[in-house]
């Protein structure tokens, strides 16, 4: 009897969770240890995935201990190596750019602020930022290169903290601009002159608006004309 799709994925899943639970035991059993080398993609992916939703610790043991997903100090590891892979990139390239970026793709980008509280007068209450977006334009016939992350970083050694942004997109040279007198370009051809009867006759039009409703005011009432 042929399985379906549905039942595939599942039996796929649980073929990852009997392989993850091939454990090492030593001190008498009491000591359970996963081997990274029967480590599969499902438990790998569940560990990620709690993580990045709840951030909880406790959650992520459990689910550990119930041999559903990697420990909780694996997923530390895992995405500090992805984190340190795509900062050597970035150092690589000289630029800081999505990772899934293509070359040789046609390109657009939109830029506007990013504001959140701004009536706050703290720094810990508001943020001001700049958020910008790319977009690329694949066909069937163009499709690009890949940009190419170092994956040799994901074999470092075991370690829980990121490394630092490369420092041209962490300091940021203040702009500078020089003080120069002003030249204003000469101009070739007849200048038509703006006639004074124009700006006379909208200046008294606000004088004759103005004393009328000093008027009103000055007399307490509201006539019905006003608008």
């Amino acid at each position: 009897m042929r399985a379906t799709t549905k039942q595939s994925i599942k039996l796929h899943s649980i073929a990852q969770l009997i392989k993850l639970n091939c454990v090492k035991r030593s001190g008498q059993g009491r000591t359970t240890t996963h081997s990274k080398e029967q480590a599969t993609p499902l438990p790998l992916y569940l560990g990620l995935k709690i993580h990045a939703q709840t951030r909880s610790r406790n959650l992520l043991d459990s689910f550990y201990h119930l041999g559903m997903s990697v420990s909780y100090d694996r997923v530390l590891q895992v995405s500090t190596q992805l984190t340190d892979a795509v900062n050597a990139h970035f150092n690589e390239i000289k630029a800081v750019v999505p990772t899934n970026l293509r070359r040789g793709i046609f390109c657009t980008g939109a830029v506007d602020n990013v504001d959140h509280n701004p009536s706050s007068l703290t720094s810990h209450g508001s943020f001001h930022g700049t958020g910008i977006s790319i977009f690329q334009y694949l066909t069937i016939e163009q499709t690009g290169d890949p940009c190419q992350t170092q994956r040799q970083e994901l074999l470092r050694p075991k370690k829980k903290s990121v490394s630092e942004l490369p420092e041209f997109y962490a300091n940021v040279p203040p702009a500078v601009s020089e003080k120069k007198p002003l030249v204003p370009p000469l101009l070739d051809g007849f200048v038509p002159l703006v006639e004074n009867n124009c700006f006379n006759k909208s200046k008294e039009e606000e004088l004759k608006w103005l004393n009328y409703v000093q008027e009103v005011v000055s007399d307490q009432r509201m006539p019905s004309d006003v608008s």
